[in-house]
């Protein structure tokens, strides 16, 4: 069975994806890996795109956070935190656009 998780609901929810994962890492008492491939890989399988990981023959679909921002900083477990932590505002780059939280250079 396929689990996946998004963003669908603007009118009771924001659509931030690292809500939804804060909220089903905390929920469902599911490590930080598993996490993260249900609103990755799992996500995208659901919606029939070929994206969702780094491998050969898929299509780019990227996105950097600032590891120096507020929520990031000091991270011992970079997935941990991504996954409980990170916001939109760290957001630098997705998807061929720069983000809010950091300027490019």
């Amino acid at each position: 069975m396929l689990v996946a998780a998004g963003t669908d609901n603007v009118m009771f929810n924001s659509v931030d994806i690292f809500s939804e994962m804060r909220f089903l890492s905390s929920l469902c008492q599911i490590d930080e890996g598993q996490v993260l491939r249900i609103c990755t890989r799992a996500g995208a399988l659901a919606l029939g795109l070929n994206c969702g990981v780094i491998e050969s023959g898929m299509d780019a679909r990227v996105m950097v956070l600032n590891k120096d921002s507020y929520n990031l900083s000091g991270a011992k477990n970079i997935l941990r935190s991504v996954v409980r932590r990170a916001r939109a505002g760290d957001i630098v780059f997705c998807s061929g656009d720069a983000g809010a939280g950091v300027r490019m250079q």
